[in-house]
């Protein structure tokens, strides 16, 4: 068990007493949970793009952020045609990128297979999130007009699919890499009990929660981890304070634009209702990070 495994079991102990004390917790108290830990944590963890891209490619700054926000209009322009399309494609992004940052770390022979490892991890953590919550999410979808669209990919038949067939795949890759001692048997059993956990905080706890719980505890704070030994090796006086320093302004940037659009939705300045709008801006950030991240672990 490592320790980011550890700290999500206290996590759920002690969330667990309190859904148990109040028996429901309203979408609003949900929500204010997972805007507060994806703010502490979620948005710092691709703060630092910027500097991981140059660190790694040696281009310009002009040339990155040129790149960066490039991705980002043209997502946007994907969104404002194409909703359904965007979304099943952000799952799919979001798929692949849970994998990589889970498993960059595994040796694999063949990089084809390497791909269809981090596809099919990720796949299974999105599907389990969904699986156990399927009524919840469409209920949710129902709660505004731009969002009923999106009620249609919440299929119990597509995901149920996608969970057993991605469960199965990823047991037999874990599996072989085991016996081709690319992972140890420790390694394989810490793995299976984090997909059990998976699995049960999204029996457990809502969507939004169970959600916030695997992006904050097993994704992004393990990433700035990551991020930080990096940049603890190139500069071994590189502390922590350093590394909340650098984290600081690019999150508080985001943060206040973020609380712009979403003053803008709720006055009615934007047509989008905010739940819709916070799927497009998490989407549009998502994929030039998960471009910048994947650079980050190849090169």
């Amino acid at each position: 068990m490592n320790k980011f495994t550890f700290v999500l079991i206290v996590v759920v102990y002690f969330l667990s007493l309190i859904y148990q004390s109040f028996g429901h917790l309203s979408i609003d108290n949900q929500l204010v949970f997972c805007i507060a830990l994806v703010s502490l944590f979620g948005i710092p963890h691709g703060s630092i793009d910027h500097v991981l891209y140059v660190s790694k490619m040696k281009s310009s700054k002009l040339f990155f952020y040129s790149f960066y926000f490039g991705l980002i209009f043209l997502y946007v322009l994907l969104w404002l045609y194409f909703p359904v399309i965007s979304f099943i494609f952000f799952l799919l992004l979001s798929a692949y990128h849970f994998g990589e940052s889970q498993f960059h770390f595994v040796s694999f022979d063949i990089s084809f297979l390497k791909n269809i490892f981090y596809f099919f991890y990720g796949i299974f953590v999105i599907s389990t999130l969904i699986y156990f919550n399927i009524p919840e999410l469409k209920t949710l979808s129902q709660f505004n007009q731009d969002t009923i669209i999106l009620d249609k990919i919440f299929d119990e038949n597509i995901i149920s699919y996608a969970y057993y067939v991605s469960l199965f795949v990823i047991i037999i890759f874990k599996l072989s890499l085991m016996y081709f001692k690319k992972f140890s048997v420790s390694g394989l059993f810490n793995e299976i009990f984090t997909l059990f956990l998976i699995n049960i905080i999204s029996f457990i706890f809502p969507f939004v929660i169970s959600f916030t719980l695997y992006f904050v505890l097993l994704h992004s704070i393990p990433v700035m981890f990551q991020e930080f030994k990096f940049l603890k090796e190139d500069n071994s006086n590189f502390k922590y304070r350093n590394f909340i320093l650098l984290l600081l302004p690019y999150t508080l940037v985001s943060l206040f634009f973020t609380f712009i659009i979403f003053y803008c939705s709720y006055i009615q300045l934007i047509n989008i209702s905010i739940p819709y709008l916070s799927m497009i801006i998490i989407s549009v950030i998502t994929l030039p990070h998960a471009v910048v991240m994947n650079l980050f672990y190849n090169k």
